[in-house]
């Protein structure tokens, strides 16, 4: 299995983020139940995505994650730090199967997403795993940053800076 180290931002655009590969966050940036160390993506040519991410120890009850989809990969459009269009919420990561909410960002609020979508999502240890069905509509591919968020807001935010870039198979 490859790896690739994916701390900190590029001035020159995107850190890509392979199929299958692990990329690495700096970890001690964040309280350790809240700090992302590692992320995973893959996806199958039947438009399903499954995220794998890691944190430094097992999430605790206020911990909750947060996923940026910038499935246009234009950063004027949808939110306005990642850009994105899309994103979905973990939340009760203290549970084996935690709650997974799909956004869809519209102007300045968010909205249910605008499409059937399946999901599931489990914790083993400090591993969270999440899989979204039917998502083919985010092909070819997208930009994405992940965020840890507590009581009093963020906590850490994975890349560090910047954001990963995803191909999706066709």
């Amino acid at each position: 299995m490859a790896t690739t180290t994916g701390c900190g931002g590029s001035s020159s655009g995107p850190i890509a983020l392979h199929r299958g590969e692990y990329v690495f966050d700096a970890t001690g940036d964040a309280p350790s139940s809240a700090d992302i160390t590692s992320v995973q993506l893959s996806d199958t040519s039947a438009g399903s995505l499954t995220f794998n991410i890691s944190l430094a120890r097992r999430p605790s009850p206020q911990t909750a994650i947060a996923v940026f989809l910038d499935t246009d990969r234009n950063t004027a459009t949808g939110t306005r730090t990642f850009g994105a269009e899309y994103g979905f919420l973990l939340d009760g990561l203290n549970e084996s199967s935690p709650f997974v909410d799909l956004r869809q960002f519209k102007g300045k609020t968010d909205v249910e997403a605008d499409f059937n979508y399946s999901s599931e999502s489990s914790v083993q240890g400090r591993v969270l795993s999440v899989k979204l069905g039917r998502v083919r509509r985010f092909a070819p591919g997208f930009n994405l940053a992940i965020a840890t968020l507590g009581e009093k807001g963020k906590l850490d935010q994975a890349p560090d800076s910047g954001v990963w870039s995803y191909q999706m198979r066709r």
